[in-house]
């Protein structure tokens, strides 16, 4: 199985403090007090992130009224993700994780009596793995300008109504343990602060703003994520 991979240092992500208020959810507003447990758990960002990432080209892709069909393998992902792929010629598969530092940090913390940075460490790998990422698609949409395609927007398993449990279908399509990262039996992935899916590739896909108004998804981060998208 052909692969492109990345890596990334936790300098090369350029997390700022803005970041993680930013993607923290509703109800942690006021975070802002605590800036200084904020800057502790940054500056400790080298030895907790290890980003890593890559994707897979496949062709033979079948946009069904809802789902997506890759080969033989058909993904349920509902209208809101299969619409964007009306007119793709392919499809990457995506893989990123944040590695496996981020849930010691948790647990050190957690075991040292200090709730409050154990959220702040779960916080940093959840802005740390978008950020890798985004690089990740930038370099797919690179590569797909060279010959004069384009990118969808990425879509992961649950999320729009595409059921987690096809994970596992997905990852059929990667090599095992991809990027360090292996699935449980209930679909999750570990290390935790991990992500995969989809992205359409054609000539005549675009990326567009995420259908938030349709999706009864609340407590997705492309609700939260004040950045601009990447692609």
């Amino acid at each position: 199985m052909e692969t492109v991979d990345f890596s990334f240092s936790f300098e090369e992500l350029h997390v700022t403090l803005q970041d993680m208020l930013d993607i923290a959810p509703a109800e942690s507003m006021g975070l802002e007090d605590f800036i200084v447990p904020f800057e502790e758990v940054l500056a400790l960002g080298h030895t907790i992130i290890q980003a890593k990432g890559g994707y897979r080209i496949l062709e033979g892709v079948v946009c069904l009224e809802t789902g997506i069909r890759i080969g033989q393998t058909v993904f349920e992902t509902g209208k809101i993700i299969a619409r964007p792929f009306q007119k793709a010629e392919k499809v990457a598969l995506f893989v990123c994780t944040a590695g496996p530092g981020i849930r010691k940090a948790y647990e050190a913390f957690m075991a040292a009596g200090d709730p409050l940075k154990a959220f702040i460490a779960d916080t940093l790998g959840t802005v740390a793995v978008e950020k890798a990422m985004d690089k990740i698609q930038h370099a797919l949409v690179l590569q797909a300008k060279q010959t004069g395609l384009h990118c969808t927007n990425r879509y992961s398993p649950g999320y729009c109504g595409w059921p987690v449990s096809e994970q596992q279908q997905l990852w059929s399509l990667l090599p095992e343990n991809y990027c360090g990262i292996r699935l449980s039996e209930s679909s999750l992935m570990i290390p935790v602060k991990s992500v995969s899916g989809i992205i359409g590739i054609g000539a005549n896909v675009h990326k567009s703003a995420y259908a938030c108004a349709v999706c009864e998804l609340g407590h997705c981060i492309y609700r939260r994520k004040k950045h601009k998208q990447v692609g």
